[in-house]
């Protein structure tokens, strides 16, 4: 199960850096990032619910990757743990929650 996707508010969400730019530039760097992630997703139209999903889903990915490679290389479980705890919390400062399965 991937972590969910909430929408939160362009000033402080994945899109926030969209702010500093000129109104042509921030309305063309939108349509960018609208059409980079239709690639990925069918709806696109509230941007701001997309990119949080595709940054979620893709650090759900990098941790499954990372961890099913640890285990290859017989890391203790209790080094994993630690490893697995320290994770979450970095990614908790930035926002990013996990499903309970990490």
């Amino acid at each position: 199960m991937a972590p969910t996707a909430t929408s939160a508010s362009t000033s402080t969400g994945p899109l926030a850096f969209l702010t500093m730019l000129e109104k042509s530039t921030r309305k063309a760097y939108r349509s960018l990032l609208k059409r980079y992630l239709s690639h990925f997703y069918e709806q696109v139209e509230d941007l701001e619910a997309v990119a949080t999903r595709y940054l979620r889903e893709m650090v759900e990915k990098d941790l499954q990757d990372f961890f099913a490679s640890q285990k290859e290389k017989k890391v203790p479980g209790l080094t994993l743990r630690q490893c697995q705890s320290v994770v979450r919390c970095w990614l908790m400062e930035n926002d990013i929650e996990l499903p309970a399965k990490f």
